[in-house]
């Protein structure tokens, strides 16, 4: 079995470190995983909740699922990702997708497909929104982990009251093959 080391999701104090992204390259078999929404794997990050259920480890690197809990005020500027295509299952809520020149609007059960390379980002329509997100390949749930403290409770955190720190999300984010406008 080929592996590279490991890494666990760094601290805020750490965060601004290089973060080695680490995924098993060859196993001799997979092996089935349940995975429920808890607290100790649970992160907070700028007015959301973010639970990894899948990781890179988990897939072989081919994808990770994170189950994410959005507040209005919570959004990400427009940015593109050049490592992997995310696909978005709306549990609850409604988000408006902007994605190049189109918008899509979605509501529970509907799904939408940004593939990397695409400009885009969204805005709730709800107060409230929870989303499964796929990310293909693996590795974006690190970028979480890089800007995100361990929750401390399974609810939204409050927004940041200063608003987020655009300069330290865009160092975090070159690493990761994602620019914002």
């Amino acid at each position: 079995m080929q592996t590279v080391a490991a890494t666990a999701f760094p601290t805020p104090a750490t965060a601004q470190e290089p973060i080695e992204i680490v995924e098993t390259t060859l196993m001799p078999s997979r092996q089935p995983r349940l995975r429920r929404r808890c607290l100790e794997s649970s992160l907070w990050h700028e007015g959301s909740l973010v639970t990894p259920l899948v990781t890179g480890a988990d897939s072989l690197g081919e994808f990770a699922l994170l189950d994410v809990c959005l507040q209005r005020g919570c959004e990400l500027p427009a940015h593109t990702h050049r490592r992997e295509d995310e696909t978005y299952v709306v549990l609850e809520g409604r988000l408006r997708f902007y994605v190049d020149n189109e918008e899509l609007l979605a509501g529970p059960g509907d799904t939408v497909h940004l593939p990397r390379n695409r400009r885009h980002w969204y805005r709730l329509e709800s107060d409230y929104a929870r989303v499964l997100l796929h990310v293909a390949p693996a590795g974006l749930e690190h970028f979480y982990g890089a800007l995100s403290e361990p929750a401390r409770a399974l609810i939204v955190p409050p927004l940041p009251p200063e608003g987020p720190d655009v300069a330290r999300l865009a160092t975090v984010a070159a690493r990761f093959g994602i620019t914002f406008d």
